[in-house]
């Protein structure tokens, strides 16, 4: 991310990675806040430190999560 990650929002990236996963970040905290919705959606999900990084291969899923986040009045942080 060009601006450098914001733990207190979700970090996201409309790229596919050289994985072929889509992948948003965030911290830990914010993570907690939509865990139940991460697993929900059957998203897989990497906790490094303080920061979670949450993949998916299909993006309709990555939006599915942060329409859920925008909800709960979580910030959106796009690249």
């Amino acid at each position: 991310m060009r601006h450098g990650l914001r733990l207190d929002a979700i970090n996201v990236r409309r790229v596919k990675g050289p994985d072929g996963y889509f992948t948003v970040a965030m911290g830990v905290v914010v993570y907690r806040l939509i865990e139940d919705k991460v697993h929900e959606l059957g998203l897989g999900v990497e906790l490094i430190g303080d920061v979670a990084i949450v993949k998916a291969k299909s993006w309709s899923s990555i939006n599915k999560l942060l329409n859920y986040a925008r909800s709960m009045g979580i910030s959106i942080i796009e690249d």
